[in-house]
């Protein structure tokens, strides 16, 4: 949007823009900056009165709910088999089979983290996988925003920092920055970005039927 004008110049080489996302009632600012040829670094702001409390599950998950999606921070390691049963399983004991998205979020410490190419120092990682009720699909996601903010948000109770820098499972990271303006608060997610291809292509929904990204749930949860 910013290379098509999109978006209006906030200082140089940077621009600011509103997008709309599904599942948040009112656009989302955006902020993106050059920093070398080719390389964005690329940001979303989502206000809110304040932090959402956490909500405990009895096997000691924490619940998270943002705007169209309620996030689970699991306790438990990730299943190698039978994930999606877990996932169900999951949901149906938190209520939240009725819910429009549902993300179960794996976050664990990186020891000893070591400076990414953008001069990153994750801290933790997450492995995301997404529930959506309208299609009915489990997804594991090489990178989720809501997820990476969930999980900022379960952190920021547990250490006095308002910046937090989370690995993706692409091996990217996400930065998440807190910050109270006039009695709300502002919550920028954001990392670097390049543009790998540009083109049109059309997609047929019930592809989806046969792609191995996604893990189909049971209609009868």
């Amino acid at each position: 949007l910013a290379k098509e004008g999109k978006f209006a110049t906030h200082q140089k080489n940077c621009y600011e823009g509103q997008i709309k996302s599904s599942g948040c009632a009112s656009p989302l600012r955006a902020r993106v900056c050059k920093t070398t040829p080719g390389i964005w670094h690329a940001e979303i702001c989502l206000e809110i009165p304040l932090v959402p409390p956490l909500a405990y599950a009895n096997d000691g998950s924490v619940l998270i709910e943002l705007p169209g999606i309620t996030h689970i921070i699991e306790k438990s390691p990730i299943p190698k088999d039978n994930l999606k049963n877990f996932c169900q399983q999951q949901r149906k004991e938190n209520r939240l089979q009725g819910a429009e998205a549902v993300g179960h979020i794996w976050l664990d410490p990186i020891q000893n983290p070591a400076e990414t190419a953008g001069g990153q120092k994750p801290t933790h990682k997450i492995c995301p996988v997404v529930w959506v009720n309208a299609t009915q699909t489990l997804c594991k996601e090489t990178a989720c925003g809501s997820g990476t903010i969930a999980a900022a948000i379960y952190l920021s109770y547990k250490y006095p920092h308002d910046t937090f820098c989370i690995m993706q499972p692409s091996g990217s990271c996400l930065t998440v920055h807190f910050k109270k303006v006039n009695g709300r608060i502002e919550i920028w997610i954001g990392g670097f970005a390049w543009e790998v291809a540009r083109g049109t292509t059309s997609i047929n929904p019930q592809d989806r039927q046969s792609s191995p990204i996604f893990l189909q749930s049971s209609d009868s949860e």
